[in-house]
C-alpha cells in the first residue's frame, strides 16, 4: 500500500483531531479520511443539504503536512460528484480573513459568492464560495463564441 491514501470516514478517525467538532458516528456520507503512514491528516466530505446541494467541509491536522495531495485530492472528489450528476452545486464557507482555508476554495474551483454577516458561532463574517454545475447552455456556443 501506499505511503499517503484515502480511505472512507470511520468513526474511529476522528480521534486525530483534537477539534472534531461533531459527534464521530453522525458524520454524513459522503466523507473521507487522508491518511500518511496509516494516521490520519485531514478529513473532508459533503452533507447534502438537499437533492444536487452538498456543502463540502474539511479539517486538517495541524500543521498542515501533505496539503498539496490533500487538495488535489478533494478537488478530485468534488469534480466528480459535480460531474456524474450527484450534484448540482457544492458550497462552502469561509470565516473572513482565515487565509489558507480562501486559498483552498478557490483551488477547489469555487468562486466567492459573497459575504454571510455575523454567520459564525461566535458572530464572525464568513465568505459563501461555491462551485456548480456547467449548465449546457455554456457547453452551446457556436463558432465564434456566441450563444446559440
Amino acid at each position: 500500500m501506499s505511503d499517503r491514501y484515502v480511505r472512507e470516514w470511520r468513526p474511529e478517525d476522528a480521534g486525530a483531531f483534537a477539534d472534531f467538532p461533531v459527534d464521530p458516528t453522525q458524520v454524513p456520507a459522503p466523507a473521507w479520511t487522508a491518511l500518511v503512514r496509516e494516521a490520519p491528516v485531514a478529513c473532508a466530505g459533503l452533507w447534502i443539504i438537499r437533492p444536487g446541494l452538498g456543502e463540502a467541509w474539511a479539517i486538517l491536522r495541524q500543521p498542515v503536512e501533505h496539503g498539496i495531495w490533500i487538495a488535489r485530492e478533494m478537488r478530485r472528489r468534488i469534480d466528480a460528484m459535480l460531474g456524474n450528476g450527484d450534484l448540482r452545486r457544492i458550497q462552502m464557507t469561509v470565516r473572513v480573513g482565515a487565509i489558507r482555508p480562501e486559498r483552498l476554495a478557490l483551488f477547489l474551483g469555487m468562486l466567492q459568492e459573497g459575504c454571510l454577516r455575523a454567520f459564525g458561532d461566535d458572530g464572525a463574517d464568513h465568505w459563501m464560495y461555491a462551485k456548480t454545475k456547467p449548465s449546457r447552455r455554456r457547453q452551446r456556443r457556436g463558432p465564434h463564441g456566441r450563444w446559440r
